[in-house]
C-alpha cells in the first residue's frame, strides 16, 4: 500500500531505498522462484522499483504501528481493578474510606485559613467546635476554601453529581457560608461531568395523569427496567448483569436500584421480588409496572395473584403513565455515566453507592430525603466529627422507639398530605 501511495516519487529511481516491516518472510519475497498468480502480479508491480526489504521487530517497531492506527478508534486499556471497601485494623470492610469528604487535608487547611478570613473581621461567627468555626451553627468554610469544598463535596460517588437543590441541602447539613447556594451553581454549571451525562429536564409532552395516592408506604410500589447495558460483573458472585430493576415506593419515593440479567425468566424474576423486596417490607396491595412479558405470561400475573398484589399496567409506549420510576431512570443513568470506567463495565459495583445516594438526598416535593421518609432520619453520608470508636452511651431504648416510630407516622402522614396538594396543582 505504502508504495503504491509513493508510487510516482520511488518508481525507477537510481539510488535504492529501505524498507523495514515486522514481517520477516517478505526479506525473501523477491527471490522466491514458486510464485502463485496474485504473488506474480505483486512482483511485476514491485519490479518498479529498486529497494531492499530490512526485517525489524513488531515491538521495535511502534512508529509505524501509531500510523497505522485509526485515531477514532479505542485501544484495549489494560482493566483496573479497585477495592472500593477497605479492611479495618479488626479485620472487617468500612464503606468510611469513601465517605471522608472534606478530607482531613482539606479540614486542616479550614483551619490555617481562619485567621486570615475576612469573614471574621467584618461578620460575627459563633465559636469554635473543635477548632472549627460556626457559621448558623454550622462548621464554617472559609473563602479561599469554599469553591474547592463544595467542589470535591459535588464529585464524592456518595452525593452523585447532584443538582444545585440537592447539594445545597446536603451542604447545609453541617457546612454554611456566606453565599452558599451561589457557590454550588457556579460549580454545577461548571461541572463537566453534570453538562455530559444530565438527561433534559424539559416538561413531558402531553397530559401527565396523576395515580392514586397510597394511605401507607410501601403498599404501592412501581417498577421498571433500564435494559442494554454492557455487561458487568459482580465483584462477589461473579455473576455477569446487563440491566437494573428500578423499584419505587410511591408515598416516600425510597428506591432499590438491583441489577438485572435481560434474559432473566418470570421465575428469577419472582424470586429476586422475594429476596430484596418482600422480607423487608411485607407484600404491597399494587405494583405499577410496564407491558413487560414477564409480568404479562402466565407465571407472573398467577404469582402476584397468588400473593396479593394488583399489577396494575402502564399504557403500552407511553411510559409516562408512570412518570416517577422514569424520572428515578434517569437520575441513576445520569449517575452511572457520571461515575462509570472507561470499559464502563464496573456499573454493577455503582449500584449500592447510587442508592444511597438517592434515597438520602432531598426530594423537592416532599422537603425531606427518601430515607427520613422510611426510617424517621437521615443516614450519615459525611464523615462523622466524632472518632470511630466512640460511641455515645444509651440511656434508654424502648422511650426512643416508641417516639421515632411515632415520627415515622407523622412524617408519611404529612407526605400524602402534600401529595394531594401536588395532584390538584397539576389538575
Amino acid at each position: 500500500m505504502a508504495l503504491k501511495e509513493w508510487e510516482p516519487y520511488l518508481s525507477g529511481t537510481k539510488e535504492p531505498f529501505d524498507i523495514y516491516s515486522d514481517h520477516k518472510n517478505l526479506t525473501h519475497f523477491m527471490t522466491t522462484q514458486d510464485l502463485n498468480k496474485r504473488h506474480e502480479n505483486w512482483m511485476i508491480f514491485l519490479s518498479k522499483f529498486n529497494f531492499k526489504i530490512h526485517h525489524i521487530k513488531g515491538k521495535e517497531n511502534i512508529q509505524a504501528d501509531i500510523l497505522s492506527r485509526r485515531g477514532d478508534y479505542d485501544i484495549k486499556v489494560p482493566k483496573r481493578r479497585m477495592q472500593m471497601l477497605q479492611p479495618t485494623e479488626e479485620g472487617t470492610l468500612q464503606l468510611c474510606e469513601i465517605l471522608k469528604k472534606p478530607t482531613p487535608e482539606l479540614l486542616a487547611q479550614f483551619r490555617n485559613s481562619y485567621d486570615s478570613d475576612e469573614l471574621k473581621e467584618v461578620r460575627q461567627l459563633e465559636g469554635r467546635s473543635k477548632d472549627q468555626l460556626l457559621y448558623h451553627g454550622k462548621i464554617y468554610v472559609p473563602r479561599e476554601q469554599q469553591k474547592q469544598f463544595v467542589k470535591e463535596f459535588h464529585e464524592d460517588p456518595l452525593h452523585g453529581h447532584q443538582g444545585i437543590f440537592k447539594t445545597t441541602k446536603r451542604l447545609q447539613e453541617k457546612y454554611d457560608f456566606p453565599e452558599l447556594r451561589k457557590t454550588v451553581e457556579q460549580v454545577v454549571k461548571d461541572c463537566n461531568v453534570c453538562n455530559k451525562a444530565k438527561a433534559a429536564r424539559h416538561k413531558p409532552y402531553g397530559l401527565l395523569q396523576p395515580t392514586e395516592i397510597p394511605d401507607k408506604a410501601w403498599n404501592t410500589i412501581a417498577w421498571d427496567f433500564i435494559t442494554g447495558l454492557p455487561l458487568s460483573k459482580d465483584p462477589v458472585t461473579g455473576v455477569q448483569y446487563d440491566g437494573v430493576w428500578v423499584i419505587v415506593d410511591r408515598l416516600t419515593k425510597y428506591g432499590y436500584f438491583l441489577p438485572f440479567k435481560g434474559n432473566a425468566t418470570a421465575e428469577q424474576l419472582a424470586y429476586a421480588f422475594v429476596r430484596h423486596y418482600l422480607d423487608k417490607h411485607g407484600i404491597p396491595k399494587r405494583i405499577i409496572s410496564d407491558r413487560d412479558k414477564l409480568f404479562t405470561s402466565k407465571f407472573g400475573t398467577s404469582f402476584f395473584k397468588q400473593i396479593g398484589a394488583k399489577l396494575k399496567f402502564s399504557t403500552a409506549y407511553h411510559p409516562q403513565t408512570d412518570g416517577q420510576t422514569e424520572r428515578l431512570n434517569q437520575t441513576l443513568e445520569q449517575y452511572l455515566r457520571s461515575y462509570v470506567n472507561y470499559q464502563q463495565d464496573n456499573w454493577v459495583e455503582l449500584l449500592p453507592l447510587a442508592q444511597v445516594a438517592y434515597n438520602t438526598s432531598v426530594n423537592e416535593d416532599m422537603g425531606i430525603s427518601p430515607h427520613t421518609a422510611v426510617y424517621g432520619r437521615n443516614a450519615e453520608t459525611q464523615r462523622p466529627e466524632q472518632p470511630l470508636g466512640k460511641t455515645p452511651k444509651i440511656t434508654s431504648v424502648a422511650p426512643r422507639a416508641e417516639t421515632m416510630v411515632s415520627e415515622i407516622k407523622t412524617i408519611q402522614t404529612r407526605l400524602r398530605t402534600e401529595l394531594q396538594f401536588l395532584q390538584q396543582r397539576m389538575a
